[in-house]
């Protein structure tokens, strides 16, 4: 025996009832490795899978040859239980040839087919000469973080996450970037151009200006008297009596 249940714990992060490796009689560093689980029936999962007809789920041999090939690597120098954390990727191929119940010794054997930070591993369990089940799955070594090292990950996808929000928030659709770029466009090509507020307002200020304005009751008396005699009293002359750039001018300056 290589490697008894105690020293499986030094490697392995699970424990029980979720460890399902009682020793490993031998391995080849970054190629192979073979373990064994004892099945009794005193296994929790075995109370519930099935009360009346108590069968080792498949799911946990899948996870009895992935914790065969964390070991795996950790012989062959790939993982550090107190730097690394070792997680599932996928499952391909997984096949379930036969019940294993209570009383079996299960033999889990593991080949290593990609050794590194991303693994891949096929798979296979036996009692005796039978086969139980295979598979073939990948798995990551993903570097544990330290507490400062998650808070500055934590902070700058904090950030990013602002910075998205607040442009988005400018200008949410695409479409409205678009826009929004024509326009800038439009008001730089219409340089010295004046909005139409702002001419309404000049405007205004040359009609304040205007000299025919600042002398309206000069301009008022030579149009009546242009006209025909005196205002009435309502005030102003009818602009009917009147024609030209002359009546304009009455139009203007409030005559009638």
């Amino acid at each position: 025996m290589l490697l008894d249940a105690v020293q499986l714990q030094k490697i392995l992060p699970h424990r029980y009832p979720f460890l399902f490796i009682d020793r490993v009689l031998s391995a080849t560093p970054g190629e192979s490795i073979v373990a064994q689980k004892l099945v009794s029936i005193g296994d929790p999962i075995l109370q519930g899978h099935f009360p009346d007809y108590p069968i080792l789920p498949g799911v946990v041999q899948v996870e009895a040859m992935a914790q065969a090939a964390v070991v795996l690597a950790n012989l062959s120098g790939v993982f550090d239980p107190a730097l690394h954390n070792c997680l599932f990727l996928g499952i391909q191929e997984a096949k379930f040839r036969g019940p294993v119940v209570p009383g079996d010794v299960l033999t889990i054997e593991v080949k290593a087919q990609r050794m590194g930070r991303i693994g891949k591993f096929s798979g296979e369990t036996r009692v005796g000469d039978q086969v139980k089940s295979s598979g073939v799955f990948t798995a990551i070594i993903d570097p544990k973080r330290s507490d400062a090292g998650a808070l500055r990950e934590d902070l700058r996808g904090v950030r990013g996450a602002a910075a998205r929000i607040l442009r988005t928030a400018r200008c949410p659709r695409p479409r409205a970037r678009e826009r929004s770029r024509r326009r800038c466009g439009s008001s730089r090509r219409r340089e010295g151009a004046v909005e139409p507020r702002a001419r309404r307002r000049a405007s205004a200020r040359r009609l304040r200006g205007d000299p025919r304005r600042q002398g309206s009751a000069a301009a008022l008396g030579e149009v009546v008297e242009e006209a025909g005699g005196d205002p009435p009293p309502g005030g102003g002359v009818p602009c009917a009596r009147l024609s030209g750039r002359r009546a304009l001018d009455a139009a203007r300056l409030g005559v009638r």
